[in-house]
């Protein structure tokens, strides 16, 4: 009995512990499972991830390759747009001058390239140059213009770019004017580019005219830049008019930017008028921080260096010239209070343009009892001044350049001019007269084709070919120039 309840504990014993190894081994094959599931969910990831990854870089050297030969063809784009002068371009929502260096991922996509502005080559300048005053308000009947070049010996326009009253032919676009200048436009030139493309497809010079001080709108505007009275006004002549003060450098970067962008636009030269100090009003009114003879002179000297050595700098073949008082050439060592001397002013500029209308002349000048009547003799007058002033001022030149000393003009005053060089009669370019002076006398002098031609034979007497032709409202006929 005793033996059997041994064997019957025994067996159950043994059933205790077959059912705690069959539990483990259930949950240990359970948990073998869940390892094996996890380790295959875990590998199933990276797997994924992997993928995921490779499907990146797969994306990454595609779009890369993309990139590339978006690049490659976005460069050869813009190399096209320099082999056609483009000067601007647009690229999306940026404009980009052709010199500018531009970032590869600003262009490794897909881009639509537009050239805003294309460089237009300048023409030489005609051995006789014979140009002809056109106002802004005629710059839209070029045509009439054009026909009256083709059919006489007029090559040459010198077109208004801006005006006394301080407004300019074009609009400016933005891109040319990143410094935002004060401009405002009389929108007479609509497409600078293509005027002058015309003009000079018809063979004909162009030459940008910029009144330099004379300017009521800005003068409006900035008052701090104005001339001032004794009063701290602004100062005004007879009619009105007000002038920017010469010696103010924010004038002077505003007339330079104007000159960049004619010289962008494709005309051949650039020409300065008032570039002086006022003439009439009450001039001794004028407030000058320093007032003695040479004081205006000195101011103008200044900037004549100032301009001409920035606008060289920025393109040494750009040809300047600039405007000047007849009488300039008449008086010795006399500034005539508007800071202008004819030997100081040529040594800056390619051209200076004396004015030498015979209506601008006062009676019994030059022993001349009228002068606007007697057009042949007062351009000879002056032509032989002129003459006699460009042998005395290069005797001076060739001291100082011996002597290796500055340059004495006067007695008071040396020009900043450095690199100095003898000037001649080539760069001398008058202004003569076309127009009718019907204030000079009742019995003022019409002024056609003998008059005109008078003055041309007194230029060409005296070795001086080159000539400016001045009439206010732009008319003229074509024979007074056959």
């Amino acid at each position: 009995m005793k033996k059997n309840n041994l064997w019957f504990f025994l067996i159950l014993f043994l059933s205790f512990l077959f059912l705690l190894f069959s539990i483990w081994f259930h949950n240990w094959k359970v948990e073998k499972e869940k390892r094996e599931i996890q380790e295959n969910i875990y590998n199933a990831k990276l797997l994924e991830a992997q993928i995921i990854e490779d499907k990146k870089n797969i994306d990454k050297k595609l779009k890369a390759k993309i990139a590339q030969r978006y690049l490659k063809s976005n460069l050869a784009k813009i190399e096209k747009l320099k082999n056609d002068n483009c000067l601007y371009f647009q690229y999306d929502d940026k404009i980009s001058k052709i010199t500018d260096k531009i970032e590869n991922d600003e262009i490794d996509k897909k881009t639509n390239f537009t050239c805003l502005l294309s460089k237009i080559e300048k023409i030489k300048e005609p051995e006789n140059l014979q140009a002809i005053y056109i106002n802004q308000h005629q710059i839209s009947r070029i045509d009439k213009y054009i026909q009256l070049a083709k059919n006489t010996k007029i090559n040459a326009f010198i077109i208004d770019i801006k005006e006394v009253d301080g407004k300019i032919s074009f609009e400016i676009p933005k891109f040319l004017n990143t410094e935002n200048f004060d401009f405002i436009s009389t929108k007479d030139m609509r497409n600078p580019q293509k005027l002058i493309q015309k003009l000079h497809k018809n063979k004909i010079y162009t030459i940008a005219r910029i009144v330099v001080f004379k300017d009521n709108y800005f003068t409006k505007k900035h008052p701090e830049l104005a001339i001032k009275n004794r009063k701290g006004q602004i100062w005004k002549d007879y009619k009105g008019h007000s002038y920017l003060d010469p010696t103010k450098k924010k004038v002077w970067e505003r007339i330079i930017k104007l000159a960049k962008i004619s010289d962008i636009y494709g005309f051949d030269e650039i020409n300065f008028d008032y570039i002086r100090y006022p003439s009439d009003g009450k001039i001794e009114d004028i407030n000058l921080e320093k007032n003695d003879k040479w004081s205006r002179v000195k101011n103008m000297d200044i900037f004549f260096d100032y301009l001409t050595k920035t606008l060289k700098k920025y393109n040494s073949n750009l040809k300047l010239s600039a405007d000047i008082f007849g009488y300039t050439v008449l008086v010795n060592g006399n500034d005539l209070k508007i800071g202008q001397i004819f030997e100081d002013i040529i040594l800056y500029f390619d051209r200076v343009s004396p004015m030498i209308y015979p209506s601008h002349y006062g009676k019994n000048l030059m022993g001349i009892k009228n002068p606007d009547s007697s057009p042949y003799l007062v351009i000879k007058i002056n032509s032989l001044a002129m003459e006699k002033k460009i042998k005395e001022l290069n005797k001076k030149i060739e001291n100082s350049l011996k002597n290796q000393k500055k340059l004495i003009l006067f007695k008071n005053f040396s020009p900043q001019k450095e690199n100095l060089e003898k000037v001649s009669s080539k760069n001398i370019t008058p202004w003569i007269q076309a127009f009718n002076c019907y204030w000079c006398s009742k019995n003022w002098t019409p002024y056609q084709r003998k008059e005109i031609q008078a003055q041309i034979t007194a230029l060409r007497e005296s070795k001086i070919n080159d000539y400016f032709v001045w009439n206010p409202a732009s008319r003229y006929k074509w024979e007074w120039f056959k």
